[in-house]
């Protein structure tokens, strides 16, 4: 009898465990739903800049959306991983600045978007564009569908200076409301 108590404790150990650590979820589409703020828009048309959306991604109006590939989150303590298809592009003059393959990114000290950056068809690398305040993360009442509602996105103080540069212009400065995001992430 107590070999059998001590393997039932075990299976149930063993169980627990795994509960424990079964809260990452492994995301396999969805889409991440940014409104861009009115001050944005208002400095990229008074920069002469233009916005267009890149691959899959949709801008309608002030909206655009980027379709999410795949990724991770970990209900326990919000950490997660999502990575995107398409992007934005900002063209001024003969200047093209493509921002794409975005990855949402909570795992460090600060949650932040990185981005693939392209200046006029060359790959310049994978930056920092922009910081996230998170607020509220909840899965759907079926636990299928991870929404991350009313996220700031601001612009990074390093992106400012690069995109200031490319440009040759001052007037963008870490700290600029981008916007207000959403992310819509089915699990599988």
């Amino acid at each position: 009898m107590k070999l059998r108590n001590a393997v039932v404790s075990s299976v149930v150990l063993a169980v627990s465990t795994f509960a424990v650590h079964a809260q990452t979820l492994g995301i396999s589409t969805g889409v991440t739903k940014v409104d861009l703020a009115e001050g944005f828009v208002s400095a990229l048309s008074s920069l002469h800049v233009a916005p267009a959306p890149i691959g899959a991604s949709e801008l309608k109006g002030t909206t655009i959306d980027f379709p999410i590939l795949t990724g991770h989150f970990d209900t326990s303590d919000d950490k997660a991983e999502i990575i995107h298809s398409g992007g934005l592009s900002l063209t001024a003059g003969g200047t093209v600045v493509d921002l794409r393959d975005f990855i949402i990114d909570t795992t460090g000290a600060m949650p932040i978007i990185t981005g693939l950056v392209e200046l006029d068809g060359k790959v310049v690398g994978r930056l920092t564009l922009f910081d996230l305040s998170l607020k509220e993360a909840a899965l759907d009442s079926d636990g299928c569908v991870l929404i991350i509602k009313n996220v700031d996105v601001t612009l990074d103080k390093g992106a400012a200076a690069t995109l200031n540069s490319v440009f040759k212009i001052s007037a963008l400065a870490g700290g600029l409301n981008i916007g207000t995001a959403k992310v819509i992430a089915v699990h599988h």
